[in-house]
């Protein structure tokens, strides 16, 4: 029974740690925008249109620490400016995005700089 607790806890730690890793943000703002995207620590992209005035963002962090990212977002007259670089050299751990915007968004995304 007490293994059974303890075992209990350690998930009940290991969720609540792991759901905090994540970032998630969001803009009211309308259509007719421009989306920047900026990953120089790369990952992978999952954007939506949707019919709100609200753009929502949520980033996961896979198989590393969120420490060793920085995710940074602006929101501009313009529209909205997403950027992540890593805070470290370990470069081999990834990010994912996930983005619904308002319908007639422009996408402007900047290629990764391999080298």
């Amino acid at each position: 029974m007490k293994k059974l607790f303890l075992v209990f806890i350690g998930l009940l730690l290991v969720t609540t740690v792991c759901a905090k890793s994540d970032i998630k943000k969001e803009f009211h703002i309308s259509g007719g925008k421009i989306l920047e995207i900026d990953l120089k620590s790369g990952g992978s992209l999952d954007i939506r249109g949707w019919n709100q005035e609200l753009a929502s963002i949520e980033v996961a962090f896979e198989g590393c620490d969120p420490e060793d990212f920085n995710v940074d977002f602006q929101k501009r007259n313009s529209g909205i400016m997403i950027r992540s670089d890593f805070n470290c050299r370990v470069k081999n751990s990834n990010i994912r995005v996930n983005i619904k915007i308002p319908e007639k968004f422009t996408l402007k995304l900047k290629p990764m700089e391999v080298g």
